[in-house]
């Protein structure tokens, strides 16, 4: 019988990067959170959605926590944010995320 692999990376160049180490647990726990959505869910450039409240269910973090955690990940470029916008209202529909912990590989954000 042979066992199914189920993995998702996680950078080296964020883990052993000391703005990355000095960041709180809970943000560090986010990032590779978005590690595992980027490995299922990420499109052709790296771009996968996600609500704020299904980060929360999935992580079992607080709304808070999320926010602030996005944040620092952002202010730290470990990940990219944009929002996404109903065409016909123009009302915010989700945040798109990507990392960029894998930029180091191929010279260019992504490993692009």
């Amino acid at each position: 019988m042979t066992v199914p692999i189920n993995n998702f990376f996680v950078p080296h160049s964020v883990m052993e990067d000391i703005k990355f180490i000095n960041l709180p647990a809970s943000t560090q726990m986010l990032y590779i959170h978005y590690c595992k959505l980027a490995n299922r869910h990420a499109d052709g450039v790296g771009w996968f959605w996600r609500s704020i409240a299904q980060i929360c269910k999935d992580t079992d973090f607080d709304k808070k926590t999320v926010i602030s955690g996005n944040k620092r990940l952002l202010e730290n470029e470990f990940i990219d944010v944009k929002t996404t916008f109903f065409a016909h209202s123009k009302k915010k529909t989700y945040n798109s995320y990507r990392l960029n912990g894998f930029r180091f590989r191929g010279g260019g954000k992504n490993g692009t």
